[in-house]
């Protein structure tokens, strides 16, 4: 993580490559992931998914049960290629509404934000940060950042 815990109403953007490691006939594919304001975008690299969710650290609550606050949707994406993740989190009337969208490095910004989630008991600051899950050894591999942008809605 960097910069400050009361930091709120920002945008941060990365460009992520993950690697792949075959083992077994398994292909290993880690989870790159941005933090912003203590929701996590992950890409999940075995399971082709997209989520967005709330900071893992959190209590539980009522709405958002044992398992936490999460939007996922299926993405698929390739190991070895570039992307660039963004995600925004807004504050306004009582929530946060937290918005993703990932593209290939390069190519033009898509308009339509990829993935949303709604938290009516909101996270109202936190600092931004970058996240990698690189899966356990012997099948770790590497996950790379470029391009970090943390800019003011």
């Amino acid at each position: 993580n960097f910069g400050t815990p009361d930091m709120s109403n920002y945008t941060i953007q990365s460009d992520v490559r993950a690697g792949l490691k075959e083992m077994g006939g398994q292909r290993h594919i880690p989870d790159p992931g941005v933090i912003n304001q203590r929701y996590m975008m992950m890409l999940y690299g075995n399971h082709q998914r997209l989520q967005i969710h709330t900071w893992s650290g959190a209590l539980a609550t009522e709405q958002s049960g044992a398992g936490g606050l999460q939007r996922t949707i299926p993405f698929k994406w390739e190991p070895d290629k570039w992307y660039t993740m963004k995600l925004r989190v807004e504050q306004a009337d009582g929530k946060a509404v937290a918005r993703g969208k990932v593209w290939p490095q390069g190519e033009k910004e898509p308009d339509a934000w990829t993935i949303e989630l709604e938290d009516a008991m909101p996270n109202r600051s936190g600092n931004p940060g970058l996240f990698g899950h690189s899966l356990v050894t012997p099948y770790k591999s590497e996950i790379h950042y470029d391009n970090v942008l943390v800019t003011s809605n």
